[in-house]
């Protein structure tokens, strides 16, 4: 196999980093513009104490010139090194763009993107260290080998979606802007990598940095890019469109400029492949930016994929490419792609072992969450316990300060926990449970845990009808009103009038369900998005009872919930628009609060009354298999691979097969569950009422 990037003649040409003329590699000054010149760093040459040169593997165009490297310090392991080039190190924008580049990396970890090892500077020159790969450039591999085959093509297109959608989902979005064959790696286990970072950007911030005398400059490359990033201005849908410009070039072989018709402004899709992939690029073409896709889990399951798919690794030919199951399982809250143990679940399926088990002083007061390798549980004693997941034991453990209430689940974003109790939110430090800051407000009566995104949290606060928003040293970001506040203050009266305020978190937009009201605000600054007055049960004759509904889910673009009427719901997530509202005619309403459906690419799980478990087709909005416990409460559920996990009130947890609901397996405890079971890393968790804490695996 190849590496990371072939070197390009690199010891015959240099480029300038000015006006981008190949110099003989002796010329110390530009031809061209008469900019001073300077060769790659010698072999031999040791970086940071630490970095030996091995390889030159490409000094030509852009910003870095680009080397193989020894590792010392781990045993000879080869790295890949980047070197802002000098003539460009005096330039602080180059410099900032550089560093954006390190900085953006740095806090990604997904297998389509490579993980930086470190970041410096030595002799007023900047290094970036990044994984070395082996693979091969798809670029170099056209050249070499011609055209990619329909199916191949389509491979790729997955995986790249499958890292675009983590990319976009993050807050602020990030933008690659240079999505071409030379910036993809076909890795040696099939996994096909998206290089090249260095023209990155976030989505909501304005104008695009430059290395050009400090003006705003177009980042792009000619055929790849839509009209709107060669303005200047690129979203997250111009990446999809330099997307289906890659396609292009993988199934004809040529640039794709060169199947553009400037009569009709926009690329010509060729004839004679398959209706749905035509349709799909023909769309990701489109030069108008509303009426392109603008998500990739839209794109994946218009080719007939969902955001879970999975490809064989093997392919004809001499192209192997694997859609590996990067994307969680179920996504119960899709928080950005991020893993978080009580809304989104993965790894391998558990059978019933217990693995281990751990007492705690008291029963747990609220369903735990699962954070980085550490199962975050809150007492009924009103403390705080890390217990890590490998082996049981508890790390640490903190009262939660407050007036005594009981408090909301805990919730985590990055080295912060936040909980949401009567009055007060507080924060502690992840490592060691150190109380990092509190923050009172009137009432913060949501009645479900506080709302996180990649760099903040966001909690609702019932009584004077707004959304906060605070970063992880405990500053208040914004504040925004979703409703009318109520004179009267009385925190059972307004639940009693109003009922809860749900929310859950996609990607940069907050979705709030209100009374009959749904509310999309934007992560960033809270702005508003759209709000919908939904008569989210048209057919259904008015109730008696006032109608209350779960907390929404979302599952690529879509949200769903459940009422209290015994109704489903599918929402857009982009504008409100009501998909369908479907009665699932399986129990009368509700009276009390209404538990969140899970969702999977295929089907809903509700679970109405406590005491049966109902799977419903999403396609076919049909009821596909039920589960009783026997009469007994059922207290949650969550899922894992093909498995669906529940307990009950009187002691045992049920492993459920998601297609049929067979049963596979099942444990009896021997006492009480008190709580939900979570799944995550291959393990199942549980509590019981005398405060016993369950690992099946």
């Amino acid at each position: 196999m190849g590496v990371i990037v072939l070197p390009i003649e690199a010891t015959e040409h240099n480029s300038c980093p000015i006006c981008q003329r190949l110099n003989p590699a002796d010329h110390r000054f530009c031809s061209g513009c008469g900019a001073k010149v300077q060769l790659p760093l010698p072999l031999g040459t040791v970086l940071d104490n630490r970095y030996r040169v091995i390889e030159v593997l490409s000094s030509e165009g852009g910003f870095a010139t680009t080397y193989i490297v020894e590792d010392l310090q781990l045993f000879g392991r080869r790295q890949v090194l980047k070197e802002l080039r000098p003539q460009l190190a005096e330039r602080e924008q180059a410099r900032v763009l550089f560093a954006q580049e390190a900085r953006i990396l740095a806090a990604l970890g997904h297998p389509g993107i490579p993980r930086i090892q470190g970041f410096f500077s030595q002799d007023q020159r900047d290094y970036l260290v990044e994984d070395f790969i082996e693979g091969h450039n798809l670029g170099k591999l056209i050249a070499e080998r011609g055209t990619f085959s329909e199916e191949e093509t389509l491979r790729v297109l997955v995986s790249l979606l499958k890292t675009l959608e983590y990319l976009h989902g993050r807050t602020p979005p990030i933008v690659h802007r240079d999505i071409k064959p030379a910036n993809l790696l076909l890795g040696e286990s099939g996994q096909v990598i998206l290089i090249d970072f260095g023209a990155v950007r976030m989505a909501s911030r304005p104008g695009l940095l430059t290395v050009q005398d400090g003006m705003t400059t177009i980042v792009y490359t000619q055929g790849y890019a839509p009209p709107e990033q060669v303005l200047g201005h690129a979203v997250p849908a111009s990446d999809l469109y330099a997307l289906g410009a890659t396609a292009l070039h993988l199934l004809l072989g040529k640039n794709p400029q060169a199947y553009f018709e400037a009569k009709i402004g926009r690329h010509q899709v060729p004839g004679g492949l398959p209706p749905r992939l035509a349709r799909v690029l023909d769309r990701l073409l489109e030069p108008v930016v509303s009426a392109r896709y603008d998500h990739a889990g839209d794109v994946l399951r218009d080719l007939g994929y969902g955001i879970n798919a999975t490809l064989p690794v093997a392919l004809p030919g001499s192209v192997k490419v694997a859609v590996p199951d990067v994307m969680p399982t179920v996504a119960l809250g899709d928080y950005s792609g991020q893993e978080r143990g009580r809304y989104v679940t993965g790894g391998p399926e558990p059978r019933g072992e217990v693995r281990w088990e751990v007492r705690l002083p008291a029963p747990l007061a609220q369903m735990p969450t699962l954070w980085q390798g550490t199962l975050l549980a809150v007492g009924q004693d009103r403390i705080l316990y890390a217990i890590a997941t490998s082996n049981g034991s508890i790390s640490w453990a903190r009262p939660i300060p407050g007036d005594g209430s009981v408090p909301n689940a805990p919730e985590a974003f990055g080295n912060r926990i936040v909980i949401q109790s009567q009055g007060l939110l507080t924060s502690f430090a992840l490592a060691n449970g150190d109380l990092a800051w509190t923050h009172p407000l009137l009432g913060l009566l949501s009645g479900q845990a506080p709302i996180v995104a990649d760099d903040r949290v966001i909690v609702i606060d019932v009584i004077e009808r707004r959304l906060l928003a605070f970063d992880t040293d405990g500053q208040e970001l914004w504040s925004t009103a979703y409703g009318r506040k109520r004179l009267q203050a009385d925190p059972e009266a307004i639940l009693r009038l109003d009922g809860p305020a749900l929310a859950t978190c996609h990607g940069n937009t907050i979705l709030l369900i209100f009374k009959q009201t749904a509310t999309a605000f934007r992560v960033h600054d809270g702005a508003l998005l759209w709000t919908q007055e939904q008569p989210f049960c048209q057919d259904h004759p008015p109730a008696a009872g006032r109608r209350i509904f779960s907390r929404p889910i979302v599952m690529g673009r879509r949200a769903y919930l459940y009422s209290s009427w015994d109704c489903l719901y599918c929402i857009n997530l982009a504008d409100g628009y009501l998909h369908w509202a479907h009665h699932t005619g399986s129990l009368p309403a509700s009276p009390g609060p209404v538990p969140p459906p899970l969702v999977d690419d295929s089907s809903l799980y509700i679970l109405p009354a406590g005491w049966k478990l109902f799977a419903y087709s999403l396609s076919e909005r049909a009821r596909r298999w039920s589960f009783s416990a026997g009469g007994r409460p059922i207290l949650g559920t969550c899922l894992a691979g093909a498995q669906l996990y529940l307990t009950t009130g009187e002691g045992i947890l049920y492993a459920l097969e998601r297609e049929t609901g067979k049963l596979r397996w099942q444990h009896t405890a021997g006492e009480a569950f008190v709580n939900a079971p979570i799944c995550g890393d291959g393990f199942v968790y549980a509590g019981t009422a005398s405060g016993k804490l369950l690992a099946l695996a």
